[in-house]
């Protein structure tokens, strides 16, 4: 269970950024939900299992030398990861991160797997897109067809059902 964040604690996180100095410890373990932390610096940065909605990390650097940063399971609806550059690997694993803007995002190093991702904006970002590492991971179908239009070929988008649908026919005949 996180600490709630507390004004003097916000205050000290503000006082931090406009100094550009690394926050990581004063968000650890503390509800850092609505917060604004653009143009941060987050050397280290473990959220898994946490709720990040909302978050404002616009500009931010984050991570580290040999850090790992750790979102696995958190809820991160609505963020705002515009213009951040994440510097070490990311285990996003299971993620909910609904609706969050990640324009311009540089993240090369991520892993995830059945994150759900539906609604995000992926323009000019920077990530791995591979089986290996995104495995079971929603996107929006329009995700899928904004890419191939650069590259002139044709997607055709099934759902998991049908999916399911198709195998099932294909094993009765």
């Amino acid at each position: 269970m996180e600490r709630p964040m507390t004004h003097e604690l916000r205050t000290q996180i503000a006082l931090y950024i406009k100094n550009r100095l690394d926050i990581s410890e004063l968000i650890a373990g503390v509800d850092i939900r609505s917060m604004d932390l653009s143009g941060s610096i987050i050397k280290k940065l473990d959220k898994s299992n946490c709720n990040i909605s909302n978050c404002n990390f616009c500009g931010a650097l984050i991570g580290g030398d040999n850090e790992v940063i750790r979102l696995t399971n958190a809820i991160a609806k609505n963020c705002n990861f515009k213009r951040a550059k994440f510097l070490s690997k990311v285990m996003a694993r299971r993620i909910d991160a609904r609706d969050s803007n990640f324009y311009c995002t540089y993240m090369p190093y991520i892993d995830y797997r059945y994150a759900d991702l539906r609604g995000c904006n992926f323009c000019e970002c920077i990530f791995s897109l591979g089986t290996a590492k995104s495995y079971g991971a929603s996107f929006s179908p329009e995700f899928f067809q904004d890419l191939a239009s650069f590259w002139n070929i044709e997607i055709n988008i099934k759902s998991v059902e049908e999916k399911h649908d198709q195998r099932r026919n294909e094993e009765q005949n």
